[in-house]
């Protein structure tokens, strides 16, 4: 079959991306399984090639399975470990391709075997899946789930991280608020657009009234003496509008009849830098401590988290990018912290506080214990789905609403690009 001019065009547009020149002299007859030809250009095969090589090397040693969140036709959702170390499709214009668990995002099928296809690094294809089924290690032992039964597959990514005892909620931007580690779905805030984070897209505040909203659920309330660790990937903007108290909420489960009574617990910057409270009794505001750490208005990501271990006097630890800024007493405030309110990302719970975040937010985890030095460590490299931070990157709108703010870091960490308001 011989390909009109546009078509090479699209091809030359495919939604896989390598970083190879588009020198076209070349081409090879490229045999389809209904035994169509197709003139395609040999660099583009060969950075195929190498593509799937360096896939298959990155991976070599890699035999820890991944997390995966499965939805099915009927309704029902299977969450567990993906036993399939690599899952095989077919693409008119690649060929057959075999990518790892690991490299793959999201599968959607819109019909029984037919699916489009989300690594990554952000990549979209349309393929025919080419296994009958996908193997999955569940709490109640394994299962194969016939693949015109799926709906749609996320992939969480390898151990460590998704996978790390005792993690409760995990939410991801590419994931649309979708909970890939347990069932808190949250609903987001038409206002909130989705931008290229760290590994993909993550949530982008631009300050207005918009929070993502998980429901209220006896796990995300940690009763008396429960240990408890929240932790979070941001990246504020370097000059935020002003809020109430300098506060730009991260995490905010709390119940709030005013400013001075509260119920729960909050992590959230103050003026640019960490802090946490939390409260166990509905009469008074409980303990607040801001870290005397480093201003995070300063255009990077940054890794933040807050462990409690409730009945330790030195038990309250707040990190940066891995690195201990602030220890605390929690012992005062041991009760019980459960309260009726939804769990608000981006968001301040006080009545009459303008106080939302600016900036993104991505990889918001939820762990019913403390987790220890070494693990926040560990993960700091990387985020909670393992995978490793890339050096610079690149952030885009992913939806069509406006925002105010465009970020470029390719050769400029840091930098923020402004443009005029929107009318």
């Amino acid at each position: 079959m011989k390909i009109s001019q546009n078509a090479e065009r699209k091809m030359s547009d495919s939604p896989i991306r390598f970083a190879v020149c588009s020198f076209t002299p070349l081409d090879i007859r490229y045999k389809t399984p209904k035994s169509y030809y197709m003139k395609i250009p040999i660099l583009r095969l060969l950075a195929l090639a190498l593509f799937t090589l360096g896939l298959d090397h990155a991976h070599a040693a890699d035999t820890a399975p991944s997390r995966v969140t499965v939805e099915l036709r009927d309704g029902s959702r299977v969450v567990g470990q993906c036993l399939d170390k690599k899952l095989h499709f077919h693409s008119r214009l690649l060929g057959e391709i075999a990518l790892p668990i690991q490299d793959i995002r999201l599968m959607e099928f819109p019909a029984t075997n037919s699916a489009e296809l989300t690594t990554t690094a952000g990549d979209v294809l349309a393929v025919s899946f080419m296994d009958s089924d996908l193997a999955v290690k569940t709490s109640f032992g394994k299962v194969d789930l016939p693949v015109t039964s799926i709906l749609e597959v996320m992939v969480a990514g390898p151990i460590p991280g998704a996978n790390l005892p005792g993690l409760v909620a995990l939410w991801l931007g590419s994931n649309r608020g979708k909970d890939i580690a347990g069932t808190h779905d949250a609903s987001v805030s038409a206002g909130i657009n989705y931008i290229e984070a760290k590994t993909g897209p993550g949530f982008f505040f631009d300050g207005g009234a918009n929070q993502i909203l998980a429901p209220n659920s006896f796990d995300l309330n940690f009763g008396p003496g429960q240990d408890f660790s929240i932790e979070a990937w941001i990246e504020p903007s370097l000059q935020p509008p002003l809020m109430t108290d300098g506060i730009l909420p991260i995490v905010d489960k709390r119940k709030t009849p005013n400013s001075m009574q509260c119920l729960g617990y909050v992590l959230c910057l103050v003026n640019g830098r960490v802090g946490f409270r939390m409260s166990d009794d509905l009469t008074d505001n409980g303990g607040e401590w801001e870290a005397a750490g480093p201003d995070l208005f300063d255009g990077k990501f940054h890794q933040v988290t807050v462990t409690v271990a409730r009945n330790s006097k030195d038990g309250g630890k707040i990190y940066v990018d891995g690195q201990l800024i602030l220890t605390f007493d929690p012992t005062k405030y041991a009760g019980d912290l459960s309260n009726d309110q939804p769990l608000n990302i981006g968001g301040d719970t006080c009545p009459g506080y303008y106080a939302y975040f600016h900036g993104l937010i991505d990889n918001i985890a939820i762990y019913n214990r403390a987790i220890s030095p070494e693990e926040v460590k560990s993960l700091c490299p990387m985020d909670n789905t393992g995978a490793q931070l890339p050096a610079t990157r690149t952030m885009r709108i992913q939806t069509g609403q406006p925002i105010n703010d465009i970020y470029d870091y390719p050769d400029a960490p840091g930098r923020v690009r402004r443009r005029p308001p929107i009318p």
